[in-house]
């Protein structure tokens, strides 16, 4: 009984300093292969036509506002008291929905941002989950957070498994 005991137990030792001794590494780059996406064009398409939107609209309101304050300016000698005194708080009263209306708009595009992206990103990493279980990789790690690149480059596995052909050119961030 002691034999047996004693040679399952080397056994398991020896099979789990196997299994430990074999573990396999890679590493990829997700924000590039992200990038490469065509949907990424698309994402960054939409953005774009929605943060110069935003723009346009908070143009157009500092325009009025500034031909608001050119009139007060040209009509100031003519004006009493009163009346300049309510120019003066319908123009504050706009600098603050001007104010408002480009925090809201902040906000909106990284809402908007976050919807578009969040899909894509998602994606990207259920194919390289997928890579892993299907090639065996204990550990996938993010290029960008390595020092030292050891193990494989899974990025050309990841990209075929997003069906991301090598012919496709990488679509460049966009700074806001």
């Amino acid at each position: 009984m002691k034999k047996l005991l004693l040679s399952i137990t080397l056994i398991a030792t020896t099979f789990f300093a196997t299994k430990a001794l074999a573990q396999k590494y890679g590493h990829v780059d997700a924000q590039a292969i992200l990038f490469e996406m065509a949907e990424m064009k698309q994402a960054q398409t939409e953005i774009e036509r929605y943060r110069a939107e935003k723009e346009k609209e908070l143009k157009d309101m500092f325009d009025r506002y500034q031909q608001s304050l050119a009139q007060l300016q040209a009509d100031e000698k003519n004006l009493t008291p009163e009346i300049r005194n309510s120019r003066l708080r319908e123009l504050q009263e706009k600098e603050q929905i001007i104010q408002q209306f480009q925090q809201d708009a902040e906000q909106k595009l990284q809402q908007k941002e976050v919807e578009l992206l969040t899909p894509l990103r998602e994606k990207v990493l259920k194919a390289i989950e997928k890579v892993a279980l299907a090639n065996n990789y204990t550990y996938i790690f993010d290029a960008s957070a390595l020092f030292y690149a050891g193990g494989e480059d899974v990025g050309a596995l990841v990209r075929k498994e997003l069906g991301i052909t090598t012919t496709t050119t990488p679509v460049k961030p966009t700074g806001k």
